[in-house]
Order: structure tokens, then sequence, then C-alpha cells
């Protein structure tokens, strides 16, 4: 069985293995041959854990990607991953990537799930991702811009201008503008476009811009502006492959890439998952992390709703000094 195969059917809904069980084949191949991961099983005393759910599997500190360089093997880097480096703590953390068009098709056949018509036009505004470099994002973005008949001027910084006015080109033209949070308000504060072809996604926080705002209130702000169009927003990180995302949906509701699946813990309880409806602390099992690690435990809150939908409540304050990060630096 090729495993990468079989996790690219999965991101469209082809695979004939269930996502349980291609993240237990993949527990047992990370939880040998991850140096990292091994050495956290040790330290929890779950290394010769076998599990018998997903909610079994031990979820690593997500603030373990600034300290540690995370593979299953050894092998070289084709590309790098980091995050903004906006957040709590000096260091950006760092995805090893063993294989870029992996990486590039998961994204994409995720994207597409979600936003079919390839007659769209893509565009994308993402001033700090762009600067900042090394971005996920930024290589998402360029990728499907090949799916949407786009080119590299499609990217935008602060050039609200240019990108107003391509935006009111070809009216009847579906269109799709992707763009962290913080620079799309500062867009629709400037500019109303009125295009019912038109989707906006908004992607990340203010990025210490601005106070951070609610995900009704970005909603409401960016519906403003764009009265008639679809306001959706994407869910995503440099230490996961995979992303979910909200359609239109002031409640922000999100629904899972078939790649992964959202597992809420308790916040005082690492080990225990939150029941659904009650907030818990975000965690993730990512198939397409399959060349690093999977099982991952982030700094954000959320709610797992009874339809598997999912809601974001922001991040957990003082989040690096917690539970299992002090006991894996420890």
């Amino acid at each position: 069985m090729n495993l990468k195969t079989e996790i690219l059917k999965s991101a469209s809904n082809q695979s004939q293995m269930s996502f349980d069980d291609l993240a237990f084949e993949i527990y047992n191949l990370q939880c040998k041959d991850n140096v990292v991961y091994k050495r956290f099983l040790d330290i929890i005393g779950r290394q010769d854990m076998m599990p018998s759910s997903l909610e079994d599997i031990p979820l690593l500190p997500i603030s373990v990607f600034k300290s540690q360089t995370i593979k299953r093997g050894d092998w070289e880097d084709e590309a790098l991953f980091m995050s903004s480096g906006t957040g709590t703590g000096s260091h950006r953390s760092c995805h090893h990537v063993k294989d870029l068009d992996f990486y590039n098709n998961i994204s994409s056949e995720i994207f597409r799930s979600f936003y079919p018509n390839d007659e769209s036009e893509l565009f994308a505004l993402l001033p700090s991702y762009i600067e900042n470099g090394n971005s996920s994002l930024v290589q998402m973005s360029s990728h499907l811009m090949s799916f949407y008949n786009c080119n590299s001027d499609n990217f935008f910084l602060y050039d609200f201008d240019d990108l107003y006015i391509k935006l009111k080109k070809n009216p009847t033209k579906k269109k799709i503008l992707i763009g962290v949070t913080f620079a799309l308000i500062d867009f629709a504060n400037a500019y109303n476009v009125v295009d019912q072809n038109l989707t906006v996604i908004f992607t990340g926080g203010m990025k210490n811009r601005k106070r951070e705002m609610s995900f009704e209130e970005v909603y409401t702000s960016l519906k403003n502006s764009f009265p008639i169009s679809n306001i959706d927003a994407e869910y995503g990180m440099t230490e996961m492959f995979s992303q979910s995302y909200s359609m239109d949906s002031i409640n922000g509701n999100y629904t899972e890439g078939k790649t992964i699946k959202i597992i809420p813990k308790e916040i005082n309880d690492p080990f225990k998952s939150s029941k659904k409806g009650k907030t818990g602390q975000l965690g993730f099992i990512d198939l397409a992390n399959v060349d690093t690690l999977s099982f991952v435990l982030t700094d954000d809150l959320c709610i797992k709703n009874k339809d598997q939908s999912f809601n974001l409540l922001g991040r957990i304050s003082q989040s690096d000094l917690r539970g299992c990060t002090l006991l894996y630096h420890q």
C-alpha cells in the first residue's frame, strides 16, 4: 500500500480506507520513527500503549515545533514552512517539508472540494505572510492559482487600489479573494465591492496590528463592505498540512477537510477528550502530516458540535507555559 496515495484519495473522498484506519497506520509509524514523538511518549509513560480509539492517541504540544526538528525518519528538506512569529514567544514554529508536491496536492484537493468551480479567478491579499516568507498559505495560494487561471500578479501586499480595480473587472466572472484578516479589514474600510460572484475568505488573526476581533465581528465588518458576496473563513496553520473552511456563516462553523479531524481535549487534562458542545483545547489528527507528526495539541480553544463542525474561541492565555509542554522540556 502506498500510504500517501491513500491519503490523497482520502482528501477527495475516494480512499477505500477509513480515516481511523489511516490514522492508526500513521501512528504505528510515527511512534517508532519520529524521535521527538517517541521521546514524548516515553516521558508520559505511553510508549507501549496501544490506543483503542483516536481519542486515546497522545497529542504532542504544538510549541515543540518551535524548539525541535520534527520528522519521521531522516531526510533532507524540500521546503520549510514557518509561522508568522507574531504570537507569544520569540521563535517561529517550523514545519519541515519532505514532499512539496504532496502538500500542494493535499491543500488543493481540500480547497477544490469546497470551491469546485475551476473557472473562478483567485486573488490573494497576504501582506504579512509574503513579507515574513516561508509561508504555507502563500505556497498553497500560489499553487491554487494554476487551477484557477491566475498568475502571480494576483498577489497583493498593500496596493488596495490595484486590487479594487482588478476585482471590479469582469463583474460576471466568479472570483475568490483569500486574505489575512487584518488586511481584509483595512481593505473593507476603504472600499465597498458589490459583487454576488465574489467569495471572500479570511484567515489568520489581526497579527498584533489591531485588537483581536471575534469571528462575528470580522464577518459583520466584511459583510458591510461586501454586502452580496459570500464571506467564508479558512482555518489552518504552519503545523498542519490540511485545512478547514467556514462557509458564509456568521456563527463561524468550520467543516473539517477530509484529511483532518479536530479532537478537543479537556483544558486541564490533555489526555481526556472534551464532550461535544463543551469548550476544549483544540487537538487535531492530520493525515497529511505523515512525514512529520499527525497528532498535535494546539493552543487554541474550540467547541466541537454534534454535527462534527467546530467553532474557534481564541487562544489559551500563557499557553506556552502549560502542562505537557513543561513536562516535555523538563
